[in-house]
């Protein structure tokens, strides 16, 4: 059994469904994810990524779109794919198509279809899960595991990412290589907040595990990490 598979069996969601297809934040064909009451996540079903993390809930006014609300923890503000193709050293943006997800028991897969320049079809699915750690409500993980498929010899398969808000160097790590990685600190009286983005290369024709964790009180955190 896929050990993501085995550990989400004793997992429960916090709202049914817990996987829906919506109109939000401007965007017409999004799919919420809603792993747990601490953290949701928002795909773009056109862009074929996930575009925005956070812990709340939705706004869901009569006769208004829905939108989201709480803390932020992630964002990719560009309607735009983030998927990239690296080949002889150059750099493509492959068109995308969503391929819907599927269910099983408590973990939901979502699958993308990446085309290449050269009509080269590449499929990626990813499975993400949330783990709120026991000891500190304040903190959760998440993890995302990309599983690529069809991935020719010489090519290389990025996705681009966006974090806000990390609150330590350590909160974010992939076993796979990243490109064009760039980090900048914004300095509070309580402590330092990092913004990350860059370029995940996905190991080819394999798993990738990305695992990041997001800090719901980030002062309330640095307080009780210094003893305060």
């Amino acid at each position: 059994m896929h050990l993501l598979l085995f550990l989400t069996l004793f997992l429960s969601r916090p709202s049914d469904p817990w996987v829906f297809r919506t109109a939000l934040d401007t965007r017409q064909r999004a799919v919420v994810v809603t792993l747990h009451e601490s953290v949701w996540l928002a795909y773009d079903a056109q862009t074929c990524g996930m575009y925005k993390a956070w812990q709340g809930t939705l706004n869901q006014a009569p006769g208004k779109q829905p939108g989201t609300e709480g803390r932020l923890f992630y964002e990719q503000k560009k309607p735009e794919t983030p998927w990239r193709i690296i080949r002889n050293g150059k750099e493509e943006v492959p068109q995308v198509v969503f391929k819907g997800y599927l269910m099983r028991d408590t973990t939901v897969i979502l699958k993308y279809q990446l085309v290449l320049a050269d009509q080269t079809r590449i499929l990626v699915e990813e499975a993400p899960e949330c783990f709120p750690r026991k000891k500190n409500n304040n903190r959760t993980e998440v993890k995302r595991v990309f599983t690529t498929v069809g991935v020719p010899e010489g090519v290389q398969v990025a996705l681009h990412l966006e974090y806000r808000s990390l609150l330590r160097g350590t909160d974010i790590g992939a076993d796979a290589k990243w490109r064009n990685e760039s980090r900048s600190k914004r300095i509070f009286d309580w402590g330092t907040l990092t913004d990350f983005s860059g370029d995940l290369v996905l190991n080819p024709n394999a798993l990738t595990t990305l695992n990041t964790s997001f800090t719901v009180d980030p002062e309330l955190e640095a307080s009780t990490q210094s003893g305060n």
